[in-house]
């Protein structure tokens, strides 16, 4: 559990002088991200002790359930599936676990002055002052984080905060974590993801035995979206039948016309080019004339870590089967002709073999 926050012990820190941020470049894996002022001087992000900690905890607004309020949706506002950040004694700054943390750079996306960098060793927090944030000496002012907060968060950013090899790693920590702890945790990060690529989503909270679907979220206007998540190989290969039965209970229960309904399976890695689940993918589509969309982590990973967005309209270019089991060409529009590796990695973007 996160430690209550308490202002008045939590000194203050912004940034002095004249200059404007105009720019942010992240630059990679173990490398803190160049912030570039007005005046054209360089500087890096050191944490703000935010009274709302951004990296920690989402918004009553960025968490709300308003386009299909039936569903038993996990309540948990926290940005990090496996809780591993938490409110510092000392100074009231984020604090992270290192043995709790997954790598998957949910809190770095969200750190407004882009104070948090992903190493191999966890996230780290830069809470160091320099040239440019310092210490004022006072309480932190709520009205002036507020101000910086938005003013950092409207500066465009380039670069990436990691790329495709180190999320085969950050896939391989997650199934380690959720082996040990909740298997929640895999939900959770896939439903956070998507929070952060602006795709309205959630997971079925735990225990709850009155449905079963894993998530649904906004697909577009009067459209509503629902998604399996697998995380074991073996599991994926039931997906699609899964993904039928959910919608036959969102058109019975509660007369969701089927045509208005967007299917997605969400897994680890793709299975191979032989695996039935892309033969079952495509007779589903040819018997019914239900597309079902297909992505994986990595992708998620990939275009969070590149500060991508994604249309509520976008899911059907998601389709693959048999005939052509990938999602490259989706992905390469959305990185801008680049994919960052994910070609070469196996299941990331396409059957293995």
């Amino acid at each position: 559990m996160a430690l209550s926050y308490t202002r008045a012990s939590a000194e203050g820190k912004e940034p002095r002088g004249d200059p404007e941020p105009v720019r942010i470049h992240r630059g990679g894996f173990s490398h803190a991200p160049v912030i570039q002022l007005s005046n054209g001087a360089r500087t890096c992000g050191s944490c703000l002790r935010c009274p709302t900690v951004p990296c920690q905890r989402y918004s009553v607004d960025e968490a709300a359930n308003d386009y299909f309020r039936e569903f038993p949706a996990d309540s948990s506002v926290t940005v990090c599936p496996t809780d591993a950040i938490q409110i510092g004694a000392d100074n009231c700054g984020p604090v992270i676990e290192k043995g709790r943390c997954i790598c998957c750079g949910l809190c770095v996306a969200r750190c407004p002055v882009q104070a948090i960098v992903l190493s191999a060793n966890g996230a780290q927090v830069n809470d160091s002052e320099n040239e440019v944030f310092r210490l004022t000496g006072k309480p932190v002012d709520v009205e002036r984080v507020a101000a910086i907060t938005d003013e950092y968060r409207s500066v465009a950013i380039s670069g990436q905060i990691a790329d495709a090899e180190f999320a085969a790693d950050v896939c391989d920590r997650v199934i380690d974590t959720a082996s040990r702890s909740s298997v929640q945790v895999p939900n959770l990060l896939v439903r956070n993801l998507m929070l952060s690529l602006g795709v309205p989503f959630h997971v079925r909270r735990l225990g709850d035995t009155n449905m079963r679907i894993d998530s649904v979220f906004r697909s577009g206007e009067n459209r509503l979206g629902v998604a399996e998540i697998e995380t074991s190989e073996g599991a994926i290969l039931d997906a699609p039948r899964d993904i039928l039965d959910d919608c036959a209970v969102l058109n019975a229960r509660y007369r969701i016309p089927l045509e208005t309904i967007d299917p997605l399976i969400v897994s680890l890695r793709f299975p191979n080019r032989r695996s039935e689940y892309w033969q079952v993918i495509k007779d589903i589509a040819d018997v019914l004339g239900m597309r079902i969309a297909s992505i994986t982590v990595g992708a998620l990973l990939i275009l969070m870590w590149t500060d991508r967005k994604l249309g509520q309209d976008i899911w059907p270019e998601f389709y693959a089967d048999v005939e052509a089991p990938t999602i490259e060409p989706v992905l390469r529009r959305l990185l801008g002709g680049r994919i960052n590796g994910m070609v070469t990695y196996p299941g990331w973007s396409k059957a293995a073999k």
